[in-house]
């Protein structure tokens, strides 16, 4: 499960790509108390993991990430620590599919399996997304607002039950602005990882370019996981950008996230 929400933090942040240039832009990510009451009977043990999940999701003080998309790959820079990626770090997906995590203050490389969610009940998340007609500029670009509904089985292994207090299937809503701009790059960025539609990320892109988003659910607690494009641009970057550097080495991932935090008392709510 924590491979796939760190699948997911780097998919969140991808989106698209024409031949000749790249779309490079800056992303801020921050948890924060969630601004809609949850209508479901309080869950303690619901309430322990969503805490877990939204810290890791989105770190205390939030999460700055610069991502640079086009036909080469993806490469998103990290300006703080997040799960196994440390601070100044980079995450690499290549136009095969690949993860490659670098730690340039180390020179090492690992790297990191796509999750496989088709032994998942129903293949994975059920994604609805009703368009709302409402339109906003953020960061200068127009982006018309659509809700979202995601359903997602958890992941049983066959034979096994969940826990006592665990419910089948996990319930998240949250809106989406999304932007025709840069649809291109969206689509561009989710098929480089073909098939794995983590948190519905894959059925967004298709939708649009996501500039900003905002997440509530069980899976957060009471929380809700703001995440918001603060600077866009179609530049032009060199091929080396999405590879391995000369010299770095390669090592086994590390295990753990040493970057995950637990939310303090006063900072309940989020998404």
């Amino acid at each position: 499960m924590r491979s796939r929400f760190c699948t997911a933090a780097v998919l969140t942040a991808l989106l698209v790509a024409p031949l000749s240039a790249e779309l490079k832009y800056t992303m801020h990510i921050e948890a924060k108390p969630s601004t809609t009451a949850s209508t479901a009977p309080a869950n303690p043990m619901m309430e322990m993991i969503g805490a877990i999940v939204a810290s890791t999701m989105a770190p205390q003080g939030g999460l700055d990430v610069t991502v640079t998309v086009g036909d080469h790959g993806t490469r998103v820079d990290y300006a703080q620590a997040y799960m196994i990626v440390p601070a100044g770090g980079v995450t690499l997906v290549t136009p095969k599919g690949e993860m490659i995590v670098l730690d340039p203050a180390k020179r090492t490389f690992w790297k990191m399996s796509k999750p496989d969610l088709s032994a998942l009940p129903g293949g994975g998340p059920a994604v609805t997304i009703t368009r709302t007609g409402q339109t906003e500029t953020i960061s200068g670009i127009r982006a018309e607002r659509a809700m979202l509904d995601i359903h997602m089985p958890l992941p049983v292994p066959p034979g096994s039950q969940l826990p006592q207090g665990l419910p089948s299937d996990i319930a998240m809503t949250g809106d989406v602005w999304l932007s025709s701009q840069y649809k291109q790059y969206a689509k561009t960025a989710a098929g480089l990882v073909g098939g794995v539609n983590v948190l519905g990320v894959e059925t967004i892109a298709n939708e649009g370019f996501m500039v900003k988003s905002i997440l509530r659910g069980d899976l957060l607690g009471n929380r809700q996981i703001e995440s918001t494009v603060t600077n866009v641009s179609e530049t032009t970057v060199p091929a080396s950008l999405f590879e391995i550097p000369a010299g770095f080495t390669e090592v086994p991932p590390p295990s753990g996230l040493p970057a995950m935090s637990m939310p303090t008392p006063s900072a309940a709510p989020a998404r």
